[in-house]
């Protein structure tokens, strides 16, 4: 998934801190929401909670239910720190991927 994410136009992939660790980070335009892999979630212990509503995420791995999110993430880019509320997903190659709407958490 990340050789594919590299290679497609309408994304940015890189490496920024998100809550003081380095992560692995796909900025892509095409996405609605904001995602973050349950694996660093519970590597660093970043606190989640429950959604209001289940969701179904379309991905390139496939279909995945979604019910936990990470509210107020901190996402550091060149020294800036955003805020951004992030959905967890079981499976995922890439430790957070932002969508269109994380600038607004």
């Amino acid at each position: 998934m990340i050789e594919s994410a590299q290679e497609a136009l309408d994304v940015v992939f890189g490496t920024c801190l998100v809550n003081s660790s380095p992560a692995s980070v796909l900025f892509d335009s095409g996405a609605s929401h904001s995602f973050i892999a349950h694996r660093f979630v519970k590597e660093r212990n970043i606190p989640k909670c429950s959604m209001k509503k289940q969701m179904l995420v379309d991905s390139p791995c496939g279909d995945m239910q979604a019910t936990l999110m990470c509210p107020s993430v901190r996402v550091e880019i060149r020294g800036v720190e955003f805020l951004a509320n992030l959905i967890v997903l079981k499976s995922s190659s890439i430790d957070v991927i932002l969508g269109m709407g994380w600038l607004n958490p």
